[in-house]
């Protein structure tokens, strides 16, 4: 009878183990499920990311308002979650439609583009891109006056990298078009960054080199850019 007793006694021991395990399990399996979400979620946001890229990409081959409609769709999924590299893509992209319209349309997409800068800005404030592209859509919106605010930006660039191979073309070439309204200390950001463009991309910054109209911005590249300084590794 002490046996049987016994043996009635260790399914309850073995079934309170299980209840346990189960808890354990269950527990585990929400985590994963948690942690798959997530993963889903990142790899939503990436594939946002691409599309507005490509979109950035292919702005000025697109007509206008299917460009501008496939922008604020991915945006959309991602909503107030878009990464900043999502922000800057969709403002590039709006930028170049910008470059194709006129009036009102172009004043939206111009004040689009500064609001989503803005937007990558507030989640990575030292982005060297995202400033330069900030005062070249200031620049854009103020009829392309070099005003202080449009400088002030081209600084926050240069201070937030040197030297920016996504950058630099555009950051140098403004600098040498727009030699009169700089500062000395600007002026030798622009002509160090292109002597640094020469060692990594010597036909881009020979190209660079010859966008001056202002004889003494010319006179400064050609003392910059000695012949050791072309293409030298």
């Amino acid at each position: 009878m002490a046996t049987l007793v016994e043996s009635q006694r260790r399914p309850d021991s073995r079934s309170g183990a299980s209840a346990s395990e189960r808890v354990c399990a269950i527990s585990m399996l929400a985590a994963l499920l948690y942690v798959l979400g997530l993963s889903g979620w990142a790899l939503e946001r990436e594939w946002v990311v691409l599309r507005l890229q490509e979109a950035a990409g292919s702005a000025g081959a697109v007509p206008g308002l299917q460009a501008l409609g496939e922008i604020d769709r991915r945006l959309a999924i991602c909503g107030d979650g878009c990464p900043a590299r999502a922000s800057a893509a969709a403002s590039a992209a709006k930028l170049a439609l910008a470059s194709r319209a006129a009036g009102a349309e172009r004043r939206r997409l111009l004040g689009e583009a500064e609001a989503l800068t803005r937007d990558a800005l507030r989640a990575e404030p030292v982005s060297a891109e995202d400033w330069a592209r900030l005062a070249l859509v200031r620049h854009e919106a103020e009829d392309k006056r070099v005003g202080r605010d449009v400088l002030d930006d081209l600084k926050l660039s240069y201070g937030a990298a040197p030297f920016s191979r996504e950058a630099s073309a555009w950051r140098v070439g403004f600098c040498l078009r727009h030699w009169g309204a700089l500062d000395r200390g600007l002026r030798d950001r622009a002509l160090d960054e292109l002597v640094w463009l020469g060692r990594i991309d010597a036909p881009l910054a020979e190209k660079l080199s010859h966008v001056a109209s202002d004889p003494a911005a010319q006179l400064a590249v050609d003392l910059r850019l000695r012949p050791s300084d072309r293409g030298s590794p």
